[in-house]
């Protein structure tokens, strides 16, 4: 090209200048929600292209009308022009500027759900002009519903879950209760030496842990299902903890074991549920004789740190595998089906949820393979007796 020969003239797009009526128009038509313009007498003045496909109406049959007439139901119109004429008379909406859910009327005539948000955009000639996006969520609504049927039938299938374990353990404690009140009586009938005194006190023993199985099964329904209310009272601590210990030391004593509960202070307090308390405190006990292979040796010791009380429960029993310990508090969770002592697998599972139902935790704080483990239970503590001891 001769240097001398004047350049091209270069003319800019429309869409090059950031106030272009032409970019304004394409990034309304490409806006995901139906983009609406209004002026405050209540007619259209703007109608993007996704307003077309949510509400029906062409830009050409829409700009001009009053909007209430294009989509807004019969039954609302004259709350949306009130609201008009309010904003005239005080510059004052109270849905402006707020995301709504509302019924929309398309042009076939039939209602569909929207969420809209209209605001203030500009004053044009002295009168504001607003401006409102508009989102279909029929596919939402509809979503919502389905949730909200599963989530009726989820409960409705729990409930059931829970009148047939009620049932369960209603119709399995007849017989077990037959089959425990005949060896008792049995045994109250035989010499203290009778060859076949051994044989019923299993029978016995047996069905003592069956009983359990199935009460545990009972109670974790009723957890699961949110029907377990804890009754939270302050109570002396000492004297729940000592008769945890009392009513677990036989079965620790037949194999030479102890169980020591020191360092207990006296008049400290704990604001739970005793009930709750005894159960963790007897499934955490009853765990740590069970699961020691030799004679069990369990120390229960009780800390105060501000308002919180902590009960470790430490044996040397056999310990937990290091790749079940994340599990040790599931439904059913036995490390060893094969060498487990006899149960439901339900103890911890039910021991932790009734921690967090008295507004405390149980955690499992270590654990070493033929060593033994530590378990803690956490509660809050009554505020005046703990200040006491401290």
């Amino acid at each position: 090209m001769d240097d001398n020969e004047p350049a091209a003239e270069i003319v800019p797009s429309p869409l090059s200048r950031l106030d272009s009526p032409d970019l304004l128009k394409v990034i309304v038509d490409s806006a995901l929600a139906g983009v609406v313009t209004m002026g405050e007498d209540g007619h259209v003045n703007g109608w993007g292209a996704s307003a077309e496909r949510t509400f029906g109406w062409t830009a050409a049959e829409a700009v001009g009308s009053r909007l209430s007439d294009l989509i807004v139901p019969a039954r609302y119109r004259e709350a949306h022009n009130e609201g008009l004429r309010r904003y005239r008379a005080t510059g004052e909406g109270p849905v402006l500027g707020t995301v709504m859910e509302m019924e929309a009327l398309h042009k076939d005539g039939r209602e569909f759900p929207v969420e809209i948000r209209i605001s203030p955009a500009a004053v044009v000639d002295g009168e504001t002009v607003f401006i409102a996006f508009a989102h279909d969520i029929t596919a939402r609504r509809e979503t919502e519903r389905a949730l909200a049927a599963r989530v009726a039938e989820i409960a409705a299938a729990e409930a059931s879950v829970e009148d047939y374990v009620r049932m369960m353990v209603h119709e399995m404690r007849q017989p077990l209760t037959v089959v425990t009140g005949y060896t008792e009586i049995l045994l109250g009938q035989l010499a203290p030496d009778a060859p076949s005194r051994a044989e019923l006190e299993v029978i016995l023993e047996q069905a003592g842990e069956a009983g359990g199985m199935v009460e545990d099964l009972l109670l974790a329904a009723r957890l699961e299902a949110g029907s377990v209310e804890p009754h939270l009272e302050p109570f002396q601590l000492a004297e729940v903890v000592r008769a945890a210990v009392a009513r677990v030391m036989p079965r620790a004593a037949l194999r030479r074991g102890t169980i020591t509960a020191a360092a207990i202070p006296e008049g400290l307090r704990v604001r739970a549920d005793r009930t709750f308390t005894r159960r963790i405190l007897d499934n955490l006990l009853s765990n740590a004789v069970a699961y020691s292979p030799s004679a069990p040796a369990v120390d229960v010791t009780v800390d105060v740190a501000e308002d919180e009380v902590s009960i470790k429960v430490a044996d040397q029993g056999r310990g937990i595998p290091r790749a079940f310990a994340e599990r040790v508090f599931d439904r059913f969770a036995r490390a060893d089906e094969h060498n487990s002592p006899p149960g439901s697998g339900l103890g911890l599972y039910i021991s932790r949820h009734l921690a967090e139902r008295q507004q405390g935790t149980l955690a499992l704080i270590s654990s070493v393979e033929g060593r033994g483990s530590i378990f803690c239970l956490c509660m809050r503590a009554d505020r005046e007796s703990a200040q006491r001891i401290r």
